[in-house]
């Protein structure tokens, strides 16, 4: 990947972010909704459970957890965060809030 730069390092620099965490009371209903509103899809190589899912591609991973699990890797428990995410689905850029 050629991105060097000789500008100082500011939020413009970032050029993707490869997975985002939402902690939520019910991950599989909010990773539908998810996918009815916004034209996300269920990573093919992931989980989809109560407690557990995964949404997205190799590209760019939602990860939506339960409230009563431990982020792995540093075991810290899980705990509901507002997010504000802009992202790319195919051609369009949903941009979706989730309330912590």
């Amino acid at each position: 990947m050629e991105n060097a730069s000789d500008k100082p390092f500011n939020s413009n620099s970032i050029l993707s972010i490869s997975e985002v965490g939402i902690v939520a009371e019910k991950p599989l209903e909010l990773g539908e909704q998810l996918i009815n509103n916004h034209g996300l899809f269920y990573f093919g190589k992931g989980p989809k459970r109560e407690d557990f899912v995964v949404l997205g591609d190799d590209n760019g991973l939602v990860v939506i957890s339960g409230t009563d699990r431990n982020w792995y890797p540093t075991g810290q428990p899980a705990k509901q965060r507002s997010l504000k995410m802009k992202l790319q689905v195919n051609t369009t850029f949903p941009e979706i809030e989730v309330e912590g």
